[in-house]
């Protein structure tokens, strides 16, 4: 009987060591799991807007009045009318809008293509120059350096084998110097040259046979106001601007943004005290009681893409990783990492194409720390 007893307590002992080995397991694990704290956001549909952003200036322009029918809207420069480049147009009717933005957008690049191509000829001639004199000036030392290893054999002083070694080197300094005389990459710039200036009068072609079917369709001059916006558009973002896209114009001081849309894009491009741009006028259309005298510096903002009810996060979650774009998705205390494709970019929201639904928790802050199934806690 007192053996079955110490039994039992034998077994009630090692228990209860087991449980509180089991125990100390555990509390040592949760110490040595280290919970990070990161801010969240819901997945959710909205509009987004993307913008492009330029420096600004108060204009006026003196218009040529064409046509009093219509509502449409095409507005010339006088200086511009007798050749018919340039124009600057907001149509009402979307099918004359889509034609005058095609057709002005293939102008401004062919133009943007053509003074590159004269741009990069320049830089060819420039570099042909500078290599044409180092092998001029290789072939003359190489060319010395021959004649007195020559002298030198001559006299006794150098072996053989140095003679030939100096004349292969003279060789091969004169067949440098004859290959720095082609001008094969000069006359294939000049090639691009006329393909882009051929495919720049295509489209000044292109844009006077619209004007001479749109010349009944420009608006009377009392509508057309003086004050433009002369706006220096940067050359990575030229591309993305179109003739009718809305802008607003803002300056500290102004009670509201005043709003306007593009009238014109130039096709030269300008390079100023390290920055190159293309210049655009933009209108003022609800300014009426905005001191907005010629002159005044002011910031643009470009409307280049909006969206309606579509998926959205803020940019900050979104990350970049060897397999494209990733947000991190927090559920049941765990972030897990998603991969997702994303699409249009506001300022501080992206849309999301593929990969997140609504409703999903993603990471916006501490998320350059964590790891695929990292433990987090939501910071209040």
């Amino acid at each position: 009987m007192n053996t079955r007893k110490k039994q039992i307590k034998l077994i009630i002992i090692a228990g209860v060591l087991i449980f509180g080995l089991i125990l100390l397991r555990i509390v040592y694990y949760k110490k040595g799991e280290k919970i990070k704290e990161v801010e969240i956001c819901s997945v959710v549909r909205k509009e987004i807007i993307s913008t492009v952003s330029a420096a600004g200036k108060i204009a006026s322009l003196n218009f040529y009045k064409i046509g009093t029918e219509s509502n449409s809207r095409i507005i010339m420069p006088l200086s511009k009318l007798e050749k018919g480049g340039d124009i600057i147009c907001t149509l009402a009717d979307p099918e004359e809008r889509r034609l005058i933005q095609s057709a002005s957008q293939n102008l401004q690049l062919s133009a943007l293509e053509f003074e590159t191509a004269k741009r990069r000829l320049k830089e060819v001639e420039r570099g042909y120059s500078r290599n044409l004199e180092n092998a001029s000036l290789s072939l003359n030392a190489s060319m010395e350096q021959c004649k007195k290893t020559e002298k030198l054999y001559e006299a006794g002083a150098v072996p053989k084998q140095q003679l030939i070694e100096s004349q292969n080197s003279f060789k091969k300094t004169k067949l440098q110097y004859e290959d720095a005389h082609e001008k094969k990459d000069i006359y294939s710039q000049h090639v691009q040259i006329k393909k882009a200036q051929i495919q720049l009068e295509n489209n000044q072609q292109e844009m006077e046979t619209i004007l001479d079917n749109l010349k009944e369709k420009i608006i009377p001059r009392e509508l057309v106001t003086d004050r433009v916006v002369d706006v220096k558009i940067d050359e990575s973002d030229i591309k993305m601007i179109n003739v009718g896209q809305s802008v607003k114009i803002k300056r500290n001081g102004f009670p509201q943004d005043i709003s306007g849309h593009i009238l014109k894009i130039g096709t030269k491009v300008i390079q100023d005290q390290g920055q190159t741009y293309i210049r655009a006028i933009a209108s003022i259309e609800n300014a009426p009681d905005i001191e907005s005298k010629p002159g005044l510096q002011v910031e643009v903002e470009i409307e280049v893409g909006y969206l309606k009810n579509v998926l959205t996060i803020p940019l900050a979650a979104v990350l970049e990783n060897d397999r494209g774009k990733a947000v991190y998705v927090v559920g049941k205390g765990k972030a897990m990492l998603r991969i997702v494709e994303v699409g249009l970019c506001g300022q501080e929201m992206v849309e999301i194409k593929n990969g997140l639904k609504v409703g999903n928790l993603v990471v916006t802050l501490g998320n350059l720390e964590l790891k695929d199934g990292d433990s987090v806690k939501v910071k209040i």
